[in-house]
């Protein structure tokens, strides 16, 4: 049972569970609005502010919405309780990296530029000087 950040009755592999989705989720947009051409910048904070607000109030109250490991390791740490914290470092990696890893295979390939003729400026600056 994990006692540490989450309610007495969630185990470790839903709490497990619930981590790698929401650092999952996290990681996904995270993906989406900073590497994408097509994603509003101005809105980018708003996109990741708003799926970090909608991680903690779902998951907050099970497992304490531990999206980084570091956001457990520092206070475990300092308290020097790590009870079940391979929950918390396990979790939001493996969350992470399978988000990448999917974004990557869902993302379309930029199209190729055709191939032809190199484009050239002139530049007459070495040009030698007629005498």
């Amino acid at each position: 049972m994990l006692t540490q950040y989450s309610s007495s009755s969630t185990t470790d592999v839903e709490a497990l569970l619930w981590n790698f989705i929401i650092t999952f989720i996290l990681m996904f947009t995270i993906s989406g609005v900073a590497s994408d051409d097509k994603a509003n910048i101005e809105l980018c904070g708003v996109a990741i502010g708003g799926t970090l607000l909608f991680n903690v109030l779902i998951a907050g109250p099970i497992t304490g919405a531990s999206m980084n490991p570091t956001r457990s390791l520092g206070p475990a740490v300092v308290s020097g309780v790590y009870k079940n914290q391979w929950v918390y470092v396990v979790a939001p990696i493996l969350g992470a990296m399978a988000a990448s890893l999917i974004y990557s295979l869902l993302r379309p390939p930029k199209p190729r530029k055709q191939k032809g003729e190199p484009k050239t400026i002139y530049n007459d600056l070495y040009l030698c000087p007629q005498a």
